[in-house]
């Protein structure tokens, strides 16, 4: 029986514990069809301003979602959680979606987004800036990031993907 280097060794366990990783936040490498809206973003009084409490943002679009908004290909995906957002990314050729979610308000939203072109029909509020998409519904901030060949088309991406969060998200 060939001997198996140490770094193969290290290699597998390396893949093994990203995909029980993976597994376990509720994310699967390439779940392209059991999307769940995991926790809701709302509790019984209104939005939650816990950003812990958002759902996985994987658990909102499935591969095949990906694949219907962007028409683009997923060769895999990963979450980009930071800054108190929940964020996730998917790797579609040489080009990315990019969707995050945080906690917001209408306010601070507002303050934030000045300077941006308003974006009509995507949430309570939208604004886009450079193609890059911000939009709230309620207490939860959207960020999306998609592809396009140029500005207009990646604009009108990121609202399709926007306005299926949204609905995912629920009203």
């Amino acid at each position: 029986m060939p001997a198996v280097s140490r770094a193969t060794r290290l290699g597998a366990v390396a893949s093994v514990l990203l995909v029980a990783l993976l597994a376990v936040s509720g994310c699967g490498v390439l779940d392209s069809n059991t999307a769940s809206p995991g926790p809701s973003a709302t509790t019984s009084t209104g939005p939650t301003a816990d950003p812990t409490a958002l759902p996985q943002t994987c658990q909102l679009l499935t591969a095949d979602e990906v694949k219907s908004l962007t028409g683009l290909t997923v060769e895999d995906q990963a979450p980009s959680d930071e800054d108190g957002k929940r964020g996730y990314e998917w790797t579609l050729g040489l080009k990315h979606l990019v969707v995050e979610l945080g906690v917001t308000s209408e306010s601070l939203f507002k303050d934030e987004a000045d300077g941006y072109d308003v974006v009509e029909g995507v949430g309570d509020q939208a604004y886009v800036q450079r193609a890059l998409l911000f939009a709230r519904k309620g207490t939860t901030s959207i960020y999306v990031d998609a592809p396009g060949e140029d500005d207009a088309a990646q604009t009108e991406t990121a609202k399709k993907v926007a306005l299926k969060v949204i609905e995912k998200l629920g009203s």
